[in-house]
């Protein structure tokens, strides 16, 4: 596998770029009729007065199943705006003096400039000026420092360790699986986490479901909007016996159907991340970023257009998001809505109830996770906080106060 990775900057612009491929072989290969092309990608991430994700790759891979498959995406997202607070607004300005709102470079510049300056013995002008100039030679190789050992924390994650047999015990609650511990001398800690366990006895009779799909919660709402359903059919016209008609039962487990797909994707998605997810302690920051939302959006329409399904799809889940709204179990703030409309995918029109009810399911996903791989969700888990706590940093000696008399 081959990597790139680049950072460039400017006034009130940064971006970052990830390349990569991969070379694929296969002996079976060579008898397809279609030419097997390594797959390659880039992601780019770039603020400006707005941000944008722009996600391409082309290729294919071989299949055991399928044979030669592509590999292929072409996402271009884009957020109207870059949220800051506005207690951060007023510190960021306080960096500057000359300018509206200071870069990204200028900010990160004076802090470091302010931390160093105060140990120095000789404090003048021509010294911050050196450090002024170190900076600005440095601060590309910053950048790339802070990203890498946080690129190498996910390839140290905790769920990746070896654990001997002999030393396994209640690592995970909930999700801990004995029966693979006793074939091997020791293990990956993954390895012991049963993300698909039969509920017990006891978790029948408390209807307790430990399993990620989580049927019940589905069950339960099919069978509501079943009852509802019945209840409503007695006060429309009596069937004719020509037109067509959805029955109780079929508008129901349409929902059901929905719910179930959609969730498939939400467990796919935040599983292929899990690694990231578990070393920012599965922070609920990640389901609140929009275009995230949108990304996953727009990979379940890619998937049902090849399948030329999501017309219809889209058709059906609109109808259950009424019924859903009505029954209320979407139970969405305004600002939720906001957010979601507030970011677009320029070759995509992804309607917003598709939005609304994959950000359901992943929450309830990753809080399913959450529990079965033993993380504490009773403490507040931010995920700035989780991000500088995993840096080293270094304590300094510093004279703000005095600087800025």
């Amino acid at each position: 596998m081959k990597k790139i990775f680049g950072i460039s900057f400017g006034d009130n612009f940064f971006k970052l770029t990830f390349k990569g491929s991969l070379e694929t072989q296969s002996p079976a290969a060579e008898f397809s009729p279609i030419k097997l092309t390594s797959p390659e990608w880039i992601i780019e991430y770039i603020e400006t007065d707005k941000i944008f994700l722009n996600v391409r790759a082309d290729g294919n891979v071989f299949s055991s199943t399928k044979g030669i498959v592509p590999f292929s995406t072409n996402y271009k997202g884009k957020k109207d705006k870059l949220e800051i607070s506005q207690i951060l607004k007023n510190k960021i300005q306080q960096y500057s003096q000359n300018s509206s709102f200071p870069s990204r470079q200028d900010v990160f510049k004076k802090i470091f400039v302010d931390k160093v300056f105060g140990v120095l013995t000789e404090k003048t002008q021509t010294n911050r000026q050196k450090l002024n100039q170190v900076f600005e030679k440095k601060y590309i190789d910053f950048l790339k420092a802070i990203i890498k050992e946080t690129g190498e924390g996910f390839s140290k994650n905790r769920l990746l360790k070896k654990i001997p047999n002999n030393s396994i015990s209640a690592l995970f609650e909930g999700g801990l699986s004995l029966d693979s511990a006793t074939k091997a001398d020791e293990l990956i800690a993954l390895s012991l986490i049963d993300f698909t366990k039969e509920p017990s006895k006891e978790q029948k009779e408390c209807k307790v479901e430990p399993h990620i799909l989580d049927t019940e919660l589905i069950k339960k709402i099919v069978k509501t909007l079943f009852d509802k359903e019945c209840e409503e059919e007695t006060t429309l016209p009596r069937f004719d016996g020509l037109s067509p008609r959805d029955t109780p039962i079929g508008k129901a487990t349409s929902a059901g159907v929905i719910l179930s797909f959609i969730r498939l994707y939400a467990i796919e998605y935040i599983l292929r991340s899990l690694f990231i997810f578990d070393e920012f302690k599965f922070s609920e920051n990640f389901i609140d970023d929009e275009i995230f939302i949108d990304y996953a959006s727009s990979r379940i329409k890619d998937d049902l257009q090849k399948l030329e399904l999501y017309e219809d799809f889209i058709k059906q889940l609109k109808k259950v998001y009424i019924k859903l709204k009505k029954e209320g179990f979407l139970k969405l703030k305004k600002q939720d809505i906001e957010e979601i409309l507030s970011v677009s995918d320029e070759d995509n029109n992804i309607p917003f109830q598709l939005k609304i009810l994959l950000k359901i399911q992943l929450e309830q996903v990753l809080k399913k996770i959450t529990k079965i791989v033993g993380i504490d969700k009773n403490k507040e888990v931010n995920l700035k906080s989780v991000f500088f706590e995993g840096l080293n940093y270094y304590d300094t000696y510093s004279d703000f106060r005095s600087a800025r008399r």
